[in-house]
């Protein structure tokens, strides 16, 4: 559980997770991005390479709640900006540093709403 604020640089996720700008919202038809710290500052996405297909990860926007199954788990390159790209469905993906304490990649989570 973290609080969501807006932007994604460093010293936005000191405060929890980020919400890419320019990405959809949550619930909204598009790619919603959001990224967290693993190894500091709270660590709110240290247990997110846990997730596997299936799995349902739960977003709360103001009053609504929206549930996402998650599709696949990839490990990419801090350069693989595909991962941002707009969908033309609801698409949540969340983004963490790989490996834990190591952070030479990135670990990326991407899940479609299921209601």
């Amino acid at each position: 559980d973290s609080v969501i604020v807006e932007g994604d640089t460093w010293e936005d996720l000191k405060k929890g997770v980020g919400h890419h700008p320019s990405t959809a919202n949550a619930g909204e038809k598009g790619n919603a991005v959001y990224s967290g710290h693993d190894d500091v500052y709270g660590e709110v996405f240290r247990r997110l390479e846990e997730l596997k297909p299936g799995d349902v990860v739960t977003v709360y926007a103001g009053i609504h709640l929206y549930r996402y199954e998650v599709k696949r788990v990839r490990i990419v390159s801090p350069k693989e900006t595909a991962v941002l790209a707009a969908t033309s469905d609801a698409t949540l993906t969340l983004i963490t540093c790989y490996p834990y304490r190591v952070d030479t990649q990135r670990l990326v989570v991407v899940a479609k709403l299921v209601e």
